[in-house]
Protein backbone atom coordinates (compact mmCIF):
# COMPACT_ATOMS: atom_id res chain seq x y z
CA UNK A 1 0.00 0.00 0.00
CA UNK A 2 1.30 3.45 -0.76
CA UNK A 3 2.13 5.88 2.02
CA UNK A 4 -0.31 8.60 3.05
CA UNK A 5 2.15 11.30 1.98
CA UNK A 6 3.10 9.81 -1.40
CA UNK A 7 1.68 11.28 -4.64
CA UNK A 8 -1.40 9.68 -6.16
CA UNK A 9 0.03 8.60 -9.50
CA UNK A 10 3.79 8.42 -8.85
CA UNK A 11 4.53 6.02 -6.03
CA UNK A 12 5.90 2.55 -5.34
CA UNK A 13 2.71 0.89 -6.58
CA UNK A 14 2.46 2.67 -9.93
CA UNK A 15 6.16 2.09 -10.60
CA UNK A 16 5.67 -1.67 -10.32
CA UNK A 17 5.33 -3.09 -13.86
CA UNK A 18 3.42 -6.14 -12.60
CA UNK A 19 0.63 -3.86 -11.37
CA UNK A 20 0.20 -2.57 -14.92
CA UNK A 21 0.27 -6.13 -16.29
CA UNK A 22 -2.44 -7.14 -13.82
CA UNK A 23 -4.58 -4.14 -14.77
CA UNK A 24 -4.18 -4.90 -18.47
CA UNK A 25 -5.11 -8.56 -17.95
CA UNK A 26 -8.16 -7.57 -15.91
CA UNK A 27 -9.35 -5.05 -18.49
CA UNK A 28 -8.71 -7.55 -21.28
CA UNK A 29 -10.73 -10.26 -19.55
CA UNK A 30 -13.55 -7.80 -18.91
CA UNK A 31 -13.54 -6.78 -22.57
CA UNK A 32 -13.59 -10.41 -23.68
CA UNK A 33 -16.46 -11.21 -21.33
CA UNK A 34 -18.52 -8.28 -22.55
CA UNK A 35 -17.77 -8.11 -26.27
CA UNK A 36 -17.13 -11.72 -27.33
CA UNK A 37 -20.62 -13.11 -28.03
CA UNK A 38 -19.85 -16.68 -26.89
CA UNK A 39 -18.40 -15.48 -23.59
CA UNK A 40 -21.26 -13.04 -23.05
CA UNK A 41 -23.81 -15.81 -23.68
CA UNK A 42 -22.07 -18.19 -21.28
CA UNK A 43 -21.90 -15.51 -18.60
CA UNK A 44 -25.41 -14.23 -19.36
CA UNK A 45 -24.38 -10.60 -19.77
CA UNK A 46 -25.12 -7.87 -22.28
CA UNK A 47 -22.94 -4.94 -23.36
CA UNK A 48 -23.49 -1.73 -21.41
CA UNK A 49 -24.53 1.40 -23.26
CA UNK A 50 -22.23 4.41 -23.08
CA UNK A 51 -24.19 5.85 -20.14
CA UNK A 52 -23.59 2.61 -18.23
CA UNK A 53 -19.84 2.70 -18.87
CA UNK A 54 -19.72 6.34 -17.76
CA UNK A 55 -21.52 5.37 -14.56
CA UNK A 56 -19.04 2.53 -13.96
CA UNK A 57 -16.09 4.86 -14.58
CA UNK A 58 -17.51 7.56 -12.33
CA UNK A 59 -18.14 5.22 -9.41
CA UNK A 60 -14.74 3.58 -9.93
CA UNK A 61 -13.01 6.94 -9.53
CA UNK A 62 -15.17 8.01 -6.58
CA UNK A 63 -13.00 6.34 -3.88
CA UNK A 64 -9.90 8.06 -5.28
CA UNK A 65 -11.61 11.45 -5.17
CA UNK A 66 -12.99 10.90 -1.66
CA UNK A 67 -9.62 9.81 -0.26
CA UNK A 68 -7.78 12.74 -1.85
CA UNK A 69 -10.36 15.24 -0.57
CA UNK A 70 -10.13 13.68 2.88
CA UNK A 71 -6.34 14.08 2.82
CA UNK A 72 -6.70 17.74 1.83
CA UNK A 73 -9.15 18.42 4.67
CA UNK A 74 -6.99 16.62 7.25
CA UNK A 75 -3.87 18.47 6.07
CA UNK A 76 -5.69 21.82 6.18
CA UNK A 77 -6.88 21.19 9.73
CA UNK A 78 -3.48 20.08 11.01
CA UNK A 79 -1.32 22.58 9.25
Amino acid sequence: MRGADSPVFVNEITRNPMVWVAIAVGVGLLALAVWVPVAADVLGIAPLPLAGWLLVAGFSLLPLVIVQLTKIVIEARSG
